[in-house]
C-alpha cells in the first residue's frame, strides 16, 4: 500500500528531531543560552555540541483517500560544529506486522548567523526506510526560533520554540513530486542538560495529508 510505503517515510527527529531544545532530534547551534537537545526536524536552538532525544510517543496519521494511524518511538541524535550541524533520527513502529515499517532520516543544517540575530537557519534531509520503500524523499526547511533567553526573560524553566517550512520532494517508486512541509517544536528545560520536548510536523504529499505528533525528553552534553 502506497501510504505504508511513503507516508511513514514522511515522519521526520529526533523529533522536533531538533526543536528549540532537542524535534529534530536536530540542528545547528544558535549562540544563545537556550534549552538543548536533539529534535526530529529543525536546527538545534542551543549551544550544546552533542544531544540525544527519545520520543516514546511519536504518532503518525494520514488522511485522503483513506485514514491510517500508526504509533511508534523515535530516537534522535545531533552534533554541532559551530554554525553547522549533522544529525538524524530513527522511528520504530510499534506495529510489527508484515506491512509495518520503520523510517529514518539523516540531515544537515546551517545557522545563518549574527546578521539574522542567530534566529534563522536552513536544514535539509533525506528520508528512507529499511524496507518496503523504493527510493528516498527529501525535505528542506527555512527555520526560525525564539527563546526565553532571546527575550531576556528570567525564568526557572528556560524555553524555546522553533518553526520551519519548505518543500517536500517525494522521489519514491520511480516517480517525483514536490509539495510542502512545515513543523513547530518546543522544549522546556526541566533540569540541567534535561529537556521536555514536543513537536508537530505536517507534510502534504500528492493527495496525502500526513501529521506527526511527538512527545519526549532530550539530554545534551
Amino acid at each position: 500500500m502506497r501510504f505504508r510505503s511513503l507516508a511513514w517515510l514522511l515522519g521526520t527527529i529526533l523529533l522536533v528531531g531538533r526543536q528549540a531544545g532537542p524535534v529534530h532530534a536536530q540542528g545547528y547551534s544558535f549562540s544563545v543560552d537556550t534549552p538543548s537537545g536533539a529534535r526530529p526536524e529543525g536546527p538545534a536552538a542551543t549551544v550544546a555540541t552533542t544531544s540525544i532525544a527519545l520520543y516514546p510517543l511519536a504518532s503518525f496519521q494520514a488522511s485522503a483517500p483513506s485514514s491510517l494511524h500508526d504509533t511508534g518511538a523515535l530516537i534522535a541524535a545531533e552534533k554541532t560544529f559551530g554554525q553547522f550541524g549533522v544529525g538524524g533520527w530513527y522511528w520504530f513502529n510499534y506495529a510489527r506486522g508484515s506491512q509495518s515499517q520503520d523510517f529514518y532520516e539523516l540531515h544537515g543544517d546551517y545557522n545563518l548567523g549574527k546578521q539574522f540575530g542567530n534566529h534563522l537557519g536552513i536544514q535539509a534531509g533525506v528520508l528512507s526506510s529499511p524496507s518496503h520503500v523504493e527510493g528516498e524523499s527529501f525535505d528542506v526547511f527555512v527555520t526560525g526560533q525564539i527563546s526565553s533567553a532571546q527575550l531576556n526573560q528570567k525564568t526557572r524553566y528556560p524555553w524555546a520554540i522553533q518553526v520551519g517550512a519548505g518543500p517536500f520532494i517525494d522521489a519514491t517508486f520511480n516517480q517525483s513530486s514536490t509539495n510542502a512541509t512545515a513543523f513547530v517544536a518546543g522544549s522546556l528545560e526541566m533540569a540541567k542538560h534535561l529537556t521536555l520536548q514536543a513537536s508537530y510536523w505536517y507534510v502534504r504529499d500528492q493527495s496525502l495529508n500526513v501529521n506527526r505528533l511527538a512527545i519526549g525528553v532530550g539530554y545534551s552534553l
